[in-house]
């Protein structure tokens, strides 16, 4: 069985705490913490933790915990974590891209996404590491798709525009996965947490199989897209932050920074197999931020989180597309942004 950890504050009281699946806590620290706080109620206190049968080897309870809370006299600061928590979800956003070059829009994609998420958090106890270093390791995980619709247009080898072309249903795919580490330290009754770690974002998007037409010099033509791979590795810089209330209420924010570290485009035409073209973007930057309400119901919890993600890359790196027989077709992937603005809704175990 895992092992807790149990701080009780002076204006709210900070419980990490488990099922008996979970783990079990050090009443010693927290009943010696808690009655410096609250010297006139120590009676109290102590009686209502022997009446729980609550010795330090002794798994928490949720009744154990509303005893403590009455003890102390505090009503709604108690944080209940588990030592291991996994959640599932779904999550639904209106999506934006759109790219522009030397400050003059070029085209964009536009629709709704719908997709999937799960996560594993891991909290170390004192006897698992050293208190100074990370003590929160979690493993995130999405897939979103969707049917966007295009607008853009053919430009020249210098970017000017020479016509309009529209496409719809156009299909798109996104996967992003994420490691991080993070420090949960106390503030009262809140809990503050810098995290970093490393991540990884795929989008796949096709119009090989859609097809479009425009007008130049009076004559009509047909044309067709191309698949196109994209690949974000960053580095994510943030703060969590989360109160208990209510008892068994959670309210929480995140507000995080994504370093670009590599950027990738992949973009296949229809005769190739091979990447035709592929640019390097190295320049390039996010940001995210949420707010998280969740509501515990003992064994397991669930959270509505509305929230926005927004990505802005500079234009790539130059590179000849095999487009051209025997030559160079010269290609970048101009500067573009991605925004992302919806809601989450999960299951916590």
């Amino acid at each position: 069985m895992g092992q807790h950890k149990l701080v009780i504050g002076i204006i709210g009281a900070v419980f990490m705490a488990g099922s008996a699946a979970a783990a079990v806590v050090s009443v010693d620290d927290a009943v010696s913490h808690a009655l410096d706080q609250y010297e006139n109620k120590r009676t109290e206190a102590v009686s209502q933790l022997q009446m729980a049968s609550l010795s330090p080897a002794a798994p928490v309870k949720a009744q154990y915990v509303k005893a403590v809370e009455k003890a102390v006299g505090v009503s709604g600061g108690l944080l209940v974590e588990k030592a291991d928590s996994f959640s599932l979800g779904y999550e639904q956003y209106a999506y934006t891209y759109k790219e522009s070059f030397n400050g003059d829009h070029i085209m964009d994609y536009k629709g709704a996404y719908q997709g999937i998420n799960g996560s594993w958090t891991h909290r170390l106890t004192d006897h698992e590491g050293i208190p100074e270093m990370p003590d929160v390791f979690r493993l995130e995980t999405r897939l979103a798709w969707a049917q966007l619709d295009y607008n853009g247009g053919i430009q020249d080898q210098s970017g000017n525009h020479l016509a309009d072309v529209t496409l719809s249903k156009v299909p798109d795919m996104t996967v992003e996965a994420r490691g991080i580490m993070g420090k949960e330290m106390f503030v009262k009754n809140i809990m503050f947490m810098p995290y970093t770690g490393v991540g990884y974002r795929f989008l796949r998007n096709d119009t090989s199989k859609k097809s479009g037409s425009y007008v130049l010099g009076g004559t009509t033509y047909i044309v067709s897209g191309y698949r196109r791979i994209s690949q974000y590795y960053y580095l994510p810089l943030g703060l969590e932050v989360r109160k208990a209330f209510l008892q068994s209420w959670t309210l929480g924010g995140n507000l995080e920074y994504d370093y670009l570290l590599k950027g990738a485009q992949a973009s296949y035409t229809p005769h190739s197999a091979n990447a035709s073209v592929s640019n390097s973007q190295r320049h390039g930057q996010g940001y995210r931020a949420s707010v998280k309400l969740e509501k515990d119901f003992t064994h397991v919890g669930i959270s509505v989180e509305p929230f926005v993600r927004y990505w802005q890359l500079q234009k790539s790196d130059f590179a000849c597309s095999d487009y051209v027989t025997g030559g160079c077709f010269g290609m970048i992937e101009p500067a573009n942004v991605t925004q992302e603005v919806g809601v989450k809704m999960g299951v916590i175990f």
